[in-house]
């Protein structure tokens, strides 16, 4: 299936389901600030969330992001809000969409998705076990294959993601870390953008093996 005007086509392989070109989007669910107290290795989380918007920009693949509860929980935390508000960006953006509703799956964000023809999603945010799962859920209702690299996500407790991800993989969801998925995107070392790719594997390496130990190696003992 071709892409809408303006978006990339990006072939993301998935288990159990044949490649496919249709547009693929990063959501960003809900990375604000006051959560940075009470979230898990956040931290980590916000480096890998960076380090997927930057992947995003380089490969041209739209963005959405979310803001739960505006009022209580602030705006996107700045490390993202910057990247994703620097302008020149390649594709469409919905960005600090407001919510109340736990899933991103908003009546603007559905609209987007449609005009855009979003047919694969990397979900990356908190919590979890809430909005990150119910999105998950959300999105792998309405037919959208949904990729969540593990590295990405978290909760205020830890117990909460391993089985927040088993609740997600027995959806249909594949779960995957940050650096995993960049191969995936772009499948060969001739493609156009795999020199960006391996730039950006490079500018994270230490946060990345620091994210994995924290959020990935340490969820599978919990």
């Amino acid at each position: 299936m071709a892409a809408a005007a303006g978006v990339a086509e990006v072939a993301v392989p998935c288990i159990g389901a044949e490649r496919s070109g249709a547009a693929t989007a990063l959501f960003v669910c809900d990375i604000q600030e006051r959560f940075r107290t009470t979230i898990t290795h956040y931290d980590d989380m916000i480096a890998m969330g960076a380090k997927m918007v930057d992947v995003a920009r380089a490969l041209s693949l739209p963005v959405v992001s979310t803001e739960h509860t505006y009022g209580v929980f602030g705006e996107t935390v700045s490390e993202l809000r910057t990247k994703l508000e620097a302008g020149d960006w390649p594709a469409p953006q919905l960005l600090g969409e407001r919510k109340q509703q736990f899933a991103m799956t908003t009546p603007a964000v559905c609209e987007f998705m449609d005009k855009h023809d979003i047919k694969t999603v990397i979900l990356v945010g908190i919590e979890a076990h809430i909005c990150v799962l119910q999105t998950a859920l959300a999105l792998r209702e309405r037919g959208i294959r949904v990729l969540v690299p593990l590295d990405a996500i978290s909760s205020a407790h830890p117990a909460e993601r391993p089985i927040a991800a088993r609740t997600m993989e027995r959806a249909g969801c594949l779960l995957t870390t940050t650096e995993t998925l960049i191969f995936q995107l772009v499948q060969t070392a001739e493609h156009p953008q795999f020199k960006d790719m391996n730039n950006i594997i490079k500018t994270y390496f230490k946060q990345t093996r620091n994210a994995l130990d924290a959020l990935v190696l340490n969820s599978r003992s919990s």
